[in-house]
């Protein structure tokens, strides 16, 4: 009865009937079934200031459904949208002009919400809203994914790529929601080049990269010739790429590594070695400030020691422990060298000489053969590998690898019947270790023993001295020389600023010292 009753109402009202199939105010059984498909259908809508009741007879033909609109309801419209639903594009005309809407069966009844209210007694409770919003910068589908989380169950939400729109449909307050964060999102995006100084534009990028590309809120390219990176990002995320930036273009601090290698040549009565135990015993009555000892974690700890300390009286100065060393025999300063190493880089320190040997190759051919000769060299003595990092709390953390190296013998294998290659066998004593001292604090690396073969000449005195005939007054033998070496480094934190190094701290130009 009701339906009758709303047909009639429409009917004396001059209500206008827009059907599919073009029908003169009847509705086809069989059309129901079409019409649920025809809401469903897509379609691209492209309308400019048209009259509400031409777009809805518009909608009824395309979807082929059955659309009664009453005559109270006016109003224009203009919808750009592309690949959207005649269901979707029907709840944006009605919501946006405030009608009201009913389904019966196969058929939506369209009215002003006045006349709902006197139909049902009661206002229209649809609690949706739509709002059209047109995208000036942000990308489409990009808002598209922020929003989809923010709508509630009954929302919708409508995106045109081309075009740049978006219709929100849902309550007031996620609306509300909505159309703050496409503000937000909806800016002008800047690009800024910045020109570093110190750190790497490859490194800026991946480190930039991840956090904007996340959010899908900008780019970061890199112009490694030029060392400079280009950002492109919104005004508040610019802004924390130039925080982010400052923060990373900074002078990389650097270690100064002040070391002394000392060679002391043991005395028969202790030809076994230093007894460290005894130096670590007796540190403090030689004015020392002795921290601690260990062995290195390796198969070598019986050789390997270390300590940490420092001169109480003059910082770093070594006198004091050279002082104590004389007791085990004769000492010889190797080296000193000082080396400015980045944070986190590896630096080498070579105290020794460079071994040279020839190596021939044969290649034969199928008539003739060829003979070349290749020069191989041979870093043999003390060498020494530090890598450092800087911690937060003014300390060190040290990679240390001690090596001492020397030619032992040789090996001469035959490669042809007139020809043969000798090679030198290398006798080498490595360990590893990692330790963290406080900034300014020396470490002492002993147990770095090595036999050498020297020529010990014997003389009498005055007769030996006399050339060609004081070869039958002297006698030339070798013998073995027990030694021990014991090498001190010191770390400085430093800015990289020339000015921070004093003339007796300056970096060397190389990372590479020998003896002569």
């Amino acid at each position: 009865m009701s339906l009758i009753f709303f047909q009639a109402l429409y009917s004396a009202r001059s209500g206008r009937i827009y059907a599919g199939q073009d029908t003169e105010g009847t509705v086809p059984v069989q059309q129901a079934e079409v019409a649920a498909d025809g809401l469903d259908r897509r379609m691209a809508l492209d309308l400019r200031d048209m009259d509400i009741v031409d777009t809805m007879k518009f909608l009824a033909r395309k979807g082929d459904i059955n659309i009664i609109v009453s005559k109270d309801v006016t109003g224009r419209v203009s919808l750009f949208l592309k690949n959207v639903t005649i269901k979707d594009a029907l709840d944006i005309i009605l919501l946006a002009n405030n009608l009201a809407y009913e389904k019966r069966g196969d058929i939506l009844y369209v009215m002003t919400e006045n006349e709902y209210k006197m139909l049902h007694g009661e206002n229209f409770k649809d609690t949706r809203k739509v709002k059209i919003i047109n995208l000036k910068y942000a990308k489409p589908d990009s808002v598209f994914k922020t929003l989809d989380v923010l709508k509630s169950d009954i929302g919708k939400l409508i995106v045109d790529e081309e075009s740049g729109a978006v219709a929100l449909i849902d309550t007031p307050e996620k609306v509300a929601k909505m159309e703050a964060v496409i503000a937000i999102l909806d800016q002008a995006s800047l690009t800024k080049t910045f020109s570093l100084q110190y750190a790497k534009a490859k490194d800026v990028q991946s480190v930039l990269a991840s956090r904007l590309d996340a959010k899908k809120t900008g780019s970061i390219s890199a112009d490694e010739r030029n060392n400079q990176v280009i950002v492109t990002a919104f005004p508040e995320r610019m802004k924390e790429a130039e925080e982010l930036i400052k923060g990373m273009d900074k002078k990389t601090k650097q270690v100064l590594l002040e070391a002394k290698i000392i060679k002391v040549i043991l005395s028969d009565d202790f030809d076994m070695g230093i007894d460290w135990d005894k130096v670590w015993m007796n540190a403090k009555d030689y004015g020392l400030n002795f921290v601690g000892n260990f062995a290195f974690p390796s198969s070598t700890s019986n050789f390997f020691k270390i300590g940490i300390g420092n001169d109480q009286t003059t910082g770093h100065n070594y006198s004091a422990i050279v002082k104590m060393l004389q007791e085990y025999g004769e000492t010889r300063n190797l080296s000193s060298p000082s080396i400015a190493v980045i944070n986190g880089e590896e630096a080498k320190i070579h105290v020794g000489r460079t071994e040279a040997y020839v190596t021939t190759t044969i290649s034969t051919g199928s008539t003739t053969s060829s003979t070349a000769a290749q020069v191989t060299f041979l870093d043999v003595g003390v060498q020494l590998i530090v890598t450092p990092i800087i911690n937060d709390d003014g300390y060190v953390t040290m990679n240390i690898k001690p090596e001492v190296s020397n030619v032992d013998s040789s090996l001469t294998y035959q490669i042809a019947p007139d020809v043969t290659n000798t090679v030198p066998l290398v006798a080498r004593t490595i360990a590893e270790t990692t330790i963290m001292v406080k900034d300014g604090m020396t470490i002492i690396i002993g147990g770095l023993r090595k036999d050498e073969k020297i020529k010990v000449v014997s003389k009498m005195p005055g007769l030996g001295d006399i050339p060609i005939l004081g070869a039958f007054f002297r006698k030339t033998s070798e013998g073995v020389e027990k030694t021990e070496i014991v090498v001190f480094i010191t770390p400085h934190i430093i800015t990289g600023d020339v000015d921070v190094v004093d003339q007796t701290k300056k970096p060397k130009a190389a990372r590479k010292y020998e003896s002569e």
